[in-house]
């Protein structure tokens, strides 16, 4: 059962929060105000329920891959703040850019999955195959995948 679930974490939780409110003092700037109610239930859930760390499934997923799709997420929102074609141009820019590194590094990784699946080639017909198998799932280009290693046992 997850945390968020369980009744008596989330009783844990609301008790937290009611103690934590207890403790500070009202602001009188609203800004201020706001500030601390978001730092109450912030810590108030840090405290209480137990974080996952995300699963990446992508293994070609990197910190290049990850800049570029943030200076694409930048000039996006300095794009969609003040509208003009300069900005526009420099998101179109950052996006054609994000999608080159990351389609990039994707073409790298599926090939080297090949050249080990192809490798596999040199054992037995069934590890060869679960390797195949073992590509497809990671990847919707399955049918691609079997021609071209098939294409490649050919030539």
């Amino acid at each position: 059962m997850d945390d968020v679930q369980n009744p008596l974490i989330i009783k844990q939780y609301r008790q937290k929060i009611y103690e934590k409110f207890l403790q500070k003092r009202q602001q009188v700037d609203i800004n201020q105000e706001w500030e601390n109610i978001k730092k109450v239930i912030l810590e108030s859930a840090e405290e209480t329920i137990k974080m996952r760390e995300k699963n990446i499934h992508n293994e070609w997923w990197d910190e290049e891959c990850k800049a570029a799709i943030s200076r694409k997420n930048i000039t996006r929102r300095k794009c969609l703040q003040k509208r003009t074609r300069a900005n526009q141009e420099q998101y179109k820019q950052a996006r054609k850019e994000a999608n080159k590194i990351c389609k990039e590094k994707k073409n790298q990784w599926i090939n080297n999955r090949i050249k080990q699946v192809e490798g596999a080639h040199n054992g037995t017909t069934q590890e060869h195959f679960l390797k195949i198998y073992e590509l497809s799932i990671m990847t919707d280009l399955s049918l691609y995948l079997l021609v071209k290693i098939k294409m490649a046992r050919f030539e």
